[in-house]
């Protein structure tokens, strides 16, 4: 008769014992103790994203200066231009802004602004171009020089430009010399408007004072 029983409890621990040692897995000790790997925590969720800010309402412009004026008057009610200047006593005459004298005016400016040249509108209304006395001959001779021959050559030019100016000459002699000297030197200034646009009668001589710069004086074809 065997020395145990299964039924009793000292047998069943012992069975029990026998069958969990019989089922177990050795593990080899030659090898590393594997090592547990801890997930890492979870990435925190982004916030919701902010709501934007409604758009904003554009200021309203104030109307231009322009725009409030009242609306021009029909050309057949508009009063029609004045042709002629009324001038008070005492008040230079001045050439219209936009004619043709003012015109030149300003382009002459432009060519000689810096030089002795004097390009300046007179109370009469006529334009005075005026070079000084050493630029424009030698002494008792009636030869231009080369810089009064420059400005004829730009008052030419206006003068074809602008076919309603008239033009003045006034050449002067020498202090002391013979007044023959300054019709001479008139006619070599004259002779530097012979263009096929400019009339002769367009120009006409005067004498000038002895010793005086030549002066050109341009009207706008009314006399002067």
């Amino acid at each position: 008769m065997q020395w145990w029983n299964r039924s009793t409890p000292v047998g069943m621990a012992l069975l029990a014992a026998a069958v969990l040692a019989g089922c177990g897995t050795r593990v080899p000790l030659d090898q590393p103790t594997p090592r547990m790997t801890v997930p890492p925590p979870p990435l925190p969720e982004p916030p919701p994203p902010l709501p934007l800010p409604p758009a904003a309402t554009p200021m309203p412009v104030a109307p231009s200066a322009e725009a409030a004026l009242p609306p021009a008057p029909p050309a057949s009610e508009a009063a029609p231009p004045s042709t002629t200047t009324q001038t008070q006593p005492g008040v230079p005459l001045l050439p219209p802004e936009n004619g043709p004298l003012m015109t030149e005016q300003r382009w002459l400016q432009q060519w000689f602004e810096g030089t002795p040249v004097v390009i300046a509108p007179q109370g009469d209304g006529t334009l005075l171009v005026e070079v000084p006395a050493e630029f424009c001959f030698d002494v008792g001779a009636s030869a231009v020089k080369p810089p009064l021959a420059a400005v004829l050559t730009r008052v030419r030019s206006s003068l074809e430009r602008q076919p309603s100016l008239q033009m003045r000459i006034e050449a002067p002699a020498e202090s002391g010399g013979p007044g023959s000297l300054a019709r001479e030197r008139s006619t070599r200034v004259r002779e530097h408007f012979y263009s096929a646009a400019i009339s002769p009668t367009r120009i006409t001589e005067a004498d000038g004072l002895p010793g005086a710069p030549v002066r050109l004086v341009i009207n706008g074809g009314t006399g002067g």
